[in-house]
């Protein structure tokens, strides 16, 4: 993990997305809002929600954000779409861009089922951070909460795109073998499942102790 130290040291903003046609609110009656905490050096707050532009029903389309915390959603994003093998219907393709730190963070939400239920919306996101050539990193599987009423999603805990990340270790026994998983994972407890530097894949090193005295050191890999 010294190579993501590294890079997370030296990282700095760029600049926004399209400017929206309409930022005066939501079309549907499906709307749901995030909060997302962006950056590693200086994190950004972006607030904003997720909008079926073309009329109730028909899926979520759009993402408007507020990039400068004026309480303005100037900033859309269009999805694209993708065709679900199972039945060839198209679906949108939720990934909200922003650039921040002279990097590129990407929020997947092409994983979560969008259905608020009481007002809030269960979504299973995945995120990426990269840095040109230099840096990349994913982390997948982690679960959060959108909320169709805004005030609810100020009150609730933003999507966290970045530290402080915390170390989950685990153990279990095959046999006479006794094996051991580490896992790095987010405050939405999503765990890092690849990280490059320099185009080159990022091998932690797994040291084991026993009694004071080291019984193991091997390349670990990424769950």
């Amino acid at each position: 993990m010294r190579g993501f130290a590294l890079v997370a040291g030296i990282l700095s903003i760029l600049a926004p997305l399209a400017i929206a046609d309409d930022p005066a609110g939501p079309v549907s009656d499906n709307a749901v809002y995030l909060r997302l905490l962006v950056g590693i050096g200086k994190p950004m707050l972006v607030t904003g929600y997720l909008d079926e532009t073309k009329g109730t029903g028909k899926g979520y389309d759009a993402a408007f954000l507020d990039l400068d915390g004026d309480g303005k959603f100037e900033t859309r994003q269009d999805f694209g779409t993708y065709t679900l093998p199972t039945n060839g219907e198209e679906r949108p393709d939720p990934k909200i861009r922003i650039q921040h730190e002279d990097c590129d963070w990407v929020l997947d939400l092409r994983y979560s089922r969008f259905t608020p239920v009481d007002g809030v919306a269960q979504a299973s996101i995945r995120w990426t951070v990269t840095r040109g050539e230099e840096f990349y990193a994913w982390f997948i599987n982690g679960r959060v909460k959108f909320h169709t009423d805004p005030e609810a999603a100020a009150a609730a805990e933003p999507i966290r795109m970045g530290p402080p990340f915390t170390f989950k270790i685990g153990t279990r026994t095959e046999g006479r073998q006794g094996l051991v998983s580490v896992g790095l994972m987010d405050m939405n407890g999503c765990t890092l499942r690849l990280a490059r530097q320099d185009g080159q894949v990022v091998s932690p090193t797994l040291k084991l102790f026993q009694d004071g005295t080291e019984v193991l050191l091997t390349q670990a890999s990424y769950g």
